[in-house]
């Protein structure tokens, strides 16, 4: 299982599903927060476009579950406990053009 505690937190898989042509596999070290994993996210992709996002993932009754607090993070973890990779996908929000809360700020010429 790609699932294990670490001194920084909990090491997972995942496959980031940004379109159905687009999609990244990854390890992280370190998914124990919500706050963690957004931050990994943005700086493994510093210099693409990041715009507003929901992040879901599908339930073990099939059902797509946003992911918008460390609660929801948490139930993820959980719920996803057992799987090998769990998918993630992530979905441009109506809010196009705005960036990870926190993220880096793009300049336009």
């Amino acid at each position: 299982m790609q699932q294990q505690q670490q001194a920084g937190g909990v090491c997972k898989t995942f496959k980031l599903l940004f379109t159905t042509q687009d999609i990244c596999r990854i390890t992280l070290d370190n998914v124990a927060t919500w706050e963690a994993f957004h931050q990994q996210l943005i700086d493994l992709y510093p210099h693409t476009h990041h715009p507003e996002l929901t992040i879901r993932y599908k339930d073990d009754e099939g059902d797509l579950i946003s992911i918008t607090c460390q609660p929801e993070w948490e139930a993820m973890l959980e719920a996803t406990h057992d799987q090998s990779t769990v998918r993630l996908l992530l979905i441009e929000g109506p809010n196009q053009g705005k960036y990870f809360k926190d993220g880096p700020a793009v300049v336009t010429q």
